[in-house]
């Protein structure tokens, strides 16, 4: 069987936290945040400055794009 490769544009986009115990969280970006922040409320960019979890009903394709990650 060949190797299972990584989805690069998917790796670009998703980094998947160290949990130590339990599961581990797939976060991505908030979308729409890199320019035109102006006219957006200040709760809107606050809350655009961390990372979001991914919901867990995309888990099953996140673990086919990223095979390597240990998910």
């Amino acid at each position: 069987m060949p190797k299972m490769k990584t989805w690069k544009a998917a790796s670009k986009r998703l980094t998947v936290s160290g949990a130590r115990k339990g599961k581990k969280k797939v976060m991505h970006r908030y979308a729409d945040q890199d320019h035109f922040n102006g006219k957006q409320s200040g709760s809107q960019t606050r809350k655009k400055r961390r990372d979001n979890t991914l919901h867990e009903s995309n888990m099953k394709n996140v673990k086919v794009i990223l095979p390597n990650q240990g998910l």
